[in-house]
């Protein structure tokens, strides 16, 4: 069974587009300055890729352009709801890894902040800004999978052994994504529980923070 939940990933997209939070690029449009995400606008075209991470402009953080403001914004918007699927498990643009045994996953940490506290925090704290790599005690294809419903809204459990799927539901209770625990928690109604799969729920799925 596919879990569908399109819904998530035009939620938190909403909350990025024309959003001061976790911006980190301005464009001027006469005198009024629209934010921005780099990663999202250079996976959108080659247009900005080269102007936001071109070797001349990857440290700039404001652009001028010559155009109303509302025209923009209505570019913004259609770019930040077509565009998020394609940049699921992509290395480029990727400025965050996630190491799950000798695996090495990528991802954007302005989309992944903007899906849950967990990310918001363990990314983009004044602890944890600089930090480029994050260890996870979990198969990289669990994570695989939250990532693909962060990026995408879909989940398809049924793919997933038993054991994965608990592994799942452990680590999505600390990613605190309410919306994916309950797609997971149906799945895991289905599961004969057992001495060994219940000792599953209980190990730690996130390194602490001290190590993250």
């Amino acid at each position: 069974m596919c879990y569908r939940h399109y819904n998530f990933a035009l939620d938190f997209l909403s909350k990025l587009c024309l959003s001061e939070k976790f911006s980190d690029v301005s464009f001027k449009c006469g005198e009024q300055s629209i934010p921005a995400h780099k990663t999202i606008l250079a996976a959108s075209s080659p247009f900005f890729e080269n102007e936001l991470f071109s070797e001349a402009n990857k440290e700039k953080t404001e652009f001028h352009f010559d155009c109303k403001p509302e025209i923009f914004e209505y570019v913004l918007r259609y770019i930040y709801t077509d565009l998020l699927s394609n940049l699921c498990l992509n290395e480029k643009f990727s400025d965050v890894h996630f190491k799950c045994g000798d695996h090495s996953v990528p991802a954007h940490k302005t989309i992944l902040a903007a899906s849950s506290p967990f990310f918001e925090d363990a990314l983009l704290s004044e602890e944890n800004k600089e930090k480029t790599e994050i260890n996870l005690d979990c198969k990289p294809e669990v994570f695989e999978y939250v990532l693909r419903y962060i990026y995408t809204g879909k989940m398809n459990v049924e793919d997933l052994s038993d054991n994965d799927v608990i592994g799942l539901f452990t680590l999505i209770q600390k990613m605190q994504l309410p919306r994916l625990l309950n797609a997971v928690t149906k799945r895991m109604n289905t599961i004969e529980m057992s001495v060994e799969n219940v000792g599953l729920m209980y190990e730690p799925a996130v390194e602490t923070k001290s190590n993250i």
